[in-house]
């Protein structure tokens, strides 16, 4: 019920259920649910990196991490208030804490917080290209660039209406802006 977000490996699209905090995993060659995944209260966004799944559970203000292979919630991370946007590349983990204006970086290995940075007013989307993460700040107008290297924030750029989702190939970075009910949403490209 009321599906939130995906995340795909190439071999399985990971989808989070809201409405009954769980995660679907769909095979992609055949499209079927191969298992339903009890995680948080309120999954709402999901980040696979190929061995392991991390889900942002809005209502707990946790990440629960997922085994790819079995299907086994190995952990859950307490992090900051109202998470949405994770990003993970198999070493880091980033998670956007709505509700504090920070994003927390974790190590995948240990589950530990390895850091905390101030970004902009109500992160929602978080993207990781290797070297920055880029996180859209939806009551400001903005993207965060930050130095995935140091944890320091580089430049703020300002985007389209309400920045929801944002998404990096290394190249360029694609947000979308959902400004309002009455008017149509933009896409912003930064390169």
């Amino acid at each position: 019920r009321s599906p939130t977000d995906v995340s795909s490996d190439g071999t399985h699209v990971w989808v989070t259920n809201e409405g009954d905090k769980t995660v679907s995993e769909i095979e992609t060659s055949s499209g079927t649910v191969i298992r339903t995944i009890h995680v948080g209260n309120f999954p709402t966004d999901v980040s696979s990196d190929g061995t392991h799944v991390w889900v942002t559970n809005r209502g707990e203000e946790t990440v629960s991490e997922i085994d790819a292979s079995s299907g086994t919630v190995t952990r859950t991370i307490h992090v900051g208030s109202i998470p949405y946007g994770v990003s993970s590349d198999g070493l880091h983990v980033w998670v956007a804490n709505y509700g504090e204006d920070t994003v927390s970086e974790i190590d995948a290995s240990s589950g530990t917080i390895i850091g905390t940075i101030h970004v902009g007013h109500w992160p929602t989307g978080v993207s990781l290209d290797g070297t920055h993460v880029w996180v859209a700040n939806i009551a400001e107008d903005t993207v965060s660039e930050i130095e995935a290297s140091s944890g320091t924030v580089i430049g703020t750029i300002h985007v389209g209406r309400l920045p929801y989702g944002v998404s990096s190939d290394g190249t360029h970075v694609w947000v979308t802006n959902v400004t309002s009910t009455t008017e149509e949403g933009t896409v912003s490209e930064i390169e």
